[in-house]
């Protein structure tokens, strides 16, 4: 594996745990929103 190659592979693999990380936060504010609606 070339330099270049390393460095591609780790700019994908940083901007798909980004992408992961801001799911679980809209899911958590999903989920957080519904239980306030549902407790109103």
């Amino acid at each position: 594996m070339s330099l270049a190659d390393l460095i591609v592979h780790i700019i994908i693999e940083e901007t798909t745990r980004k992408e992961i990380h801001a799911n679980k936060a809209k899911e958590i504010a999903k989920k957080a929103n519904l239980v306030q609606h549902q407790n109103r």
